[in-house]
């Protein structure tokens, strides 16, 4: 899975709509000072992709906007298996879940709902707790991919999570071309130490 562009509004520090991307193939830094909304924005695609759209409570009303009366969004827009994707969700108020996929030159409807919840879910071999709010134990492979600051415990990955990420590394190792890649990186090493 590839993020390409992630949109908010009415969610925690973000009143108005705020919009990150295009992001790039490669690696993309956020940076801004402290309480600036990079955790928020991190936070927000966790949630788009993990949670449900009707959940409700305490947990989820602090996805609310701080002190006002607005409506959790997000879209993100992403490819998987070679497809352009985007999916929408509102919590709280008038809750929804919209998945779509780009096709020809416009995006058409796959899922919408719980559907569509578990479709974004299932792209990251995630699970759903019995109640409330996703945690870590249920983001599957994102236990890894968005590690939260200080968080990521490797030991503690969920059932299937660290065997997945094994196959994953050992399938890429065994790749004939990363012969030139581990000989240029000894090379490297050679020279420095």
């Amino acid at each position: 899975m590839i993020l390409r562009k992630l949109s908010v509004e009415g969610w925690r520090c973000f009143a108005n709509p705020i919009e990150l991307g295009p992001l790039d193939d490669r690696i993309n830094v956020i940076h801004g000072p402290n309480g600036a909304g990079k955790s928020t924005l991190m936070g927000a695609m966790i949630r788009g992709l993990m949670d449900n759209h009707a959940l409700g409570g305490k947990a989820a009303d602090a996805l609310r906007s701080w002190g006002r009366n607005l409506t959790p969004k997000i879209v993100l827009e992403l490819e998987h298996d070679g497809h352009r994707l985007r999916l929408a969700k509102q919590f709280l108020d008038k809750a929804s879940s919209e998945l779509s996929r780009w096709e020809g030159d416009q995006w058409m409807r796959l899922a919408e709902g719980r559907a569509a919840d578990q479709r974004a879910r299932a792209m990251l071999d995630g699970s759903l707790p019995s109640r409330g709010l996703t945690s870590e134990e249920h983001w599957g492979l994102a236990q890894v991919l968005w590690a939260s600051q200080g968080k990521l415990k490797l030991a503690d990955l969920a059932d299937g999570v660290a065997g997945a990420i094994r196959e994953s590394l050992g399938a890429q190792i065994a790749d004939p071309r990363t012969d030139a890649i581990e000989k240029l990186v000894g090379q490297q090493y050679d020279k420095v130490f």
